[in-house]
């Protein structure tokens, strides 16, 4: 009996002492089952800078030229604008201007006084980076209106020409038909005319007004040189130059890039140039349209490129293609001293030195002389990287080329990766900022996103800022972070 009772309580110990072990034992499965449940997460920095979403395409480099023969009246005037000189002979008319003369006492004719002989008659290659040279100087020829008049009254009183004739008759006939079929008309327009050789009146025309025509019909080289044929110079000393004259001809090339888009992405860039060229007219600032253009036989190394125009488009597989020409733009080199930076490359010096630390100057290229929208932060943001000084010499004909055309761009904003973005149950999105090991959520905006990265801001009533550590779910793929 006392045997059977042993066993019993040996028994019931043996069975405690098991249930103890099995509890332990889950309890110890639930906690390790729950540690390998965590999510696991890692950390990415908020930073500050300019985002794009881009179209995207390829194409090479090439070139075209510009070739316009300079009317006498463009030059010494120093008119550069090629669209006023080319659509100057078709609206030049001699009698309005012979009026505007005898009216407002203009030069009527000019009279050369020098002609470079080296350049008459030769095909001259110059550069705009070459010194000064003269091409030619003339005198103003005025008409003698007093002359004019006295003639004409005498010849009126003695007969000689009609009553009915009027001045301007008169003086349309001297001009027109010197010489005539009437013995009465002077035979020689010199009577009629007033050469002023004072130092003062002379015009001298140079290679610098060449070289603003060239500059301003083109986009000026980081070297500020630009390879160009003067020819057809044909001027010698004494003769006369009408305003309609044509004095040399002018030729140039500019590289360009041509690549081709879709008609998806045509109907993008014709909106921005459209906007752009609306905007234009109506602010009278410059607003261009701009690609980063990226050279494959440099390894990879960025160019600025602006859209001028969308060609003829063809058709394939039921898609329609479309060309697009963009000019090439080169920057102008600046030297900034670090040792005393300007006030307005102060912030760009304080980031350059932060990366060199010790350097006592830095070189950028700058590209405002050809727009001034096209500071450091826009050209930075198309991807460009303003301190690699890229020369025309370096870029050839026929390079293949990656483009992208930004369709949207933000300036100076909050950037995360969109892996760090998640949304709630309302679909609304938000990071989370880990501070001191403890971590909050804050709900954003997204400005624009690119599929890998999003310009952010923070909602009222919320905060965020460069440098901020946001969380994101470290083995989840870009789809369930995006879920939730």
């Amino acid at each position: 009996m006392a045997a059977s009772k042993f066993w019993t309580k040996k028994r019931i110990v043996i069975l405690t002492l098991i249930l103890i072990v099995l509890v332990t034992a889950i309890v110890l499965g639930v906690v390790f089952g729950l540690k390998s449940g965590e999510v696991k997460t890692a950390e990415e920095s908020v930073a500050r800078g300019s985002l794009s979403s881009n179209i995207s395409s390829s194409g090479t480099v090439v070139e075209a030229g510009i070739t316009r023969d300079i009317p006498f009246y463009a030059a010494v005037n120093d008119i550069t604008d090629l669209s006023d000189i080319k659509d100057y002979d078709s609206n030049f008319s001699w009698t309005d201007f012979l009026v505007n003369a005898i009216i407002n006492d203009v030069p009527l004719y000019y009279k050369v006084t020098y002609a470079n002989s080296a350049m008459r008659g030769k095909r001259n290659v110059l550069n705009t980076k070459s010194d000064n040279i003269t091409v030619f100087r003339v005198s103003p020829l005025y008409i003698d209106f007093e002359a004019l008049k006295s003639d004409y009254d005498r010849l009126v009183a003695e007969g000689v020409i009609s009553r009915d004739t009027t001045l301007s008759d008169f003086i349309l006939d001297v001009f027109l038909a010197p010489g005539g079929s009437d013995s009465g008309l002077p035979d020689d327009l010199n009577d009629y005319l007033i050469l002023d050789e004072s130092e003062a009146a002379v015009r001298e025309i140079d290679t610098d007004y060449v070289k603003s025509l060239i500059e301003e019909a083109t986009s000026p080289e980081e070297s500020g040189a630009i390879e160009y044929t003067l020819y057809n110079f044909n001027l010698t000393v004494g003769t006369y130059i009408g305003m309609d004259s044509t004095v040399f001809r002018v030729s140039v090339t500019q590289l360009y890039t041509s690549f081709t888009v879709t008609e998806y992405d045509v109907a993008s860039i014709d909106k921005m140039l459209r906007e752009s060229a609306a905007s234009e007219a109506e602010t009278g600032v410059k607003q261009g349209v701009y690609a980063a253009v990226t050279i494959n036989a440099l390894n990879g190394r960025k160019v600025l490129a602006e859209i001028q125009e969308i060609l003829t488009g063809s058709y394939s597989s039921g898609v329609a293609y479309y060309a697009v020409k963009a000019k090439i733009v080169f920057g102008e080199p600046k030297v900034v001293d670090l040792t005393s930076p300007a006030d307005e490359d102060a912030e760009m010096a304080a980031a350059y030195l932060a990366e060199n630390p010790g350097a006592e100057e830095m070189r950028y290229l700058d590209y405002t002389y050809y727009d001034e929208s096209l500071d450091v932060e826009t050209v930075e943001g198309l991807g460009i990287d303003v301190n690699d000084i890229l020369t025309r010499e370096e870029v050839l004909v026929g390079y293949s080329v990656a483009v992208r055309v930004p369709q949207e761009v933000v300036y100076n904003s909050l950037i995360v990766p969109t892996k760090c973005i998640f949304y709630d149950s309302e679909s609304k999105p938000y990071v989370t900022v880990r501070e001191s090991g403890r971590d909050k959520r804050v709900y954003v905006r997204i400005l624009l996103s690119t599929g890998t990265e999003a310009a952010v801001e923070a909602n009222s009533g919320y905060e965020l800022n460069e440098g901020d550590k946001v969380v994101y779910r470290a083995d989840d793929s870009l789809i369930s972070s995006i879920l939730g």
